[in-house]
C-alpha cells in the first residue's frame, strides 16, 4: 500500500508486516496523484513535478535513474 503525505512525501508499507517499507521524498509540495506499474511509481505533486520512482534490490525506493530525467515539469504556459 502506498500512502501520501501533505508534506510532498509518501510511504510504501508492507501490509502483512504492518511497517513502513521505504518513503517517498522530492516533492516540493504534496503529491496529488499516484500510480504503480511493475517496479516503478508515479507521483504527481501540486508542485507541479510528475516524478518516477523504481524499486531498488534492497526494497529501497528511490527517484529512477535511466537515460532521461526522473523529474517532469508539466507547467502550463
Amino acid at each position: 500500500m502506498i500512502t501520501t503525505h501533505g508534506s510532498g512525501s509518501g510511504a510504501l508499507w508492507d501490509m502483512e508486516k504492518g511497517t513502513k517499507k521505504a518513503m517517498l521524498v522530492g516533492h516540493q509540495d504534496r503529491i496529488v496523484g499516484l500510480t504503480e506499474e511493475n517496479s516503478s511509481i508515479w507521483t504527481l505533486g501540486a508542485d507541479e513535478t510528475l516524478r518516477n520512482w523504481k524499486f531498488g534490490s534492497n526494497g529501497e525506493i528511490e527517484p529512477k535513474k535511466e537515460k532521461s530525467e526522473s523529474v517532469v515539469d508539466f507547467r502550463l504556459k
